[in-house]
């Protein structure tokens, strides 16, 4: 584990400044930073454990329903560049399964197979960068990560993988919207927004349905639809477009690591 914030051996919070007097500092605990020297110099990765399902999708994320890993990957850039004095490249962002899961066949299979089966249903979900020295780096057979090789050993379109230039946007976009985030909550902006999006909404894992009151049968309540507007390509563009909409650049946009 690895904090950030203030503490021994913590990383610096991010910090943004939300006006002349206030900043926003968002501080945590990432599960797991690896380093490692390649042939593209110092890189890290960063993992999240869960115990259940986990998923990145692009919509999700331009939404704002899913920022953890996002959060992490920038905690870590501007850390170990802090730390190291220079700074080190993302390798990308994976969640690991630790959990048991149960195998059904439809014949008896032997122990090779049904660990083979077993490993299947753990590969680590996430988004690497689309290089094979890095992904050869993180998983040199991509057995553990979902990641899809050709035969000429280049990541296959479609797989959990996302160029720098993507990375980038992501990266952007979601410091703009933790700082707009920041910005609402200095406001006063604090209304309960019950969104839906496909086969999910806020309620689903609500521990409070006996207080809330928010009952789709009695007037006036509805979820706030958000629906997935085209392909995922399209949310990349949607994610860009805001950011450059909003000034923020890449130098200026992610968060500043503070020394303590």
């Amino acid at each position: 584990e690895q904090a950030f914030g203030y503490g021994p051996k913590s990383l610096p919070p991010l910090v943004y400044a939300l006006d002349d007097e206030i900043r926003l500092e968002i501080i945590g605990r990432i599960d797991r930073i690896d380093t490692a020297e390649t042939e593209q110099g110092s890189m890290f990765l960063v993992l999240d454990y869960k115990t259940g399902n986990a998923y990145l999708n692009l919509w999700e994320i331009y939404y704002g329903l899913n920022l953890q890993l996002l959060t992490y990957l920038m905690v870590a850039e501007a850390g170990l560049a802090m730390l190291r004095g220079a700074p080190a490249a993302f390798a990308g962002m994976l969640y690991c399964f630790m959990r048991s899961k149960l195998i059904d066949t439809d014949c008896a299979v032997s122990a090779e197979q049904a660990q083979e089966l077993l490993r299947k249903e753990l590969r680590m979900p996430g988004w690497v960068v689309a290089d094979p020295a890095i992904i050869r780096s993180i998983d040199a057979s991509a057995k553990f990560i979902k990641v899809t090789l050709n035969k000429d050993g280049s990541p296959r379109s479609g797989s959990s993988i996302r160029t720098p230039e993507e990375f980038d946007v992501l990266l952007d976009y979601m410091a703009a919207r933790l700082k707009r985030t920041g910005t609402d909550i200095l406001s006063g902006e604090a209304a309960a927004r019950r969104y839906r999006m496909s086969s999910s909404n806020a309620c689903t894992y609500c521990k409070y349905h006996a207080v809330c009151g928010f009952d789709l049968q009695i007037p006036g309540f509805a979820y706030e639809e958000m629906p997935k507007a085209g392909k995922p390509e399209e949310a990349l563009a949607a994610m860009k477009q805001e950011t450059e909409e909003e000034g923020m650049h890449h130098a200026m946009v992610r968060g500043t690591a503070q020394s303590h």
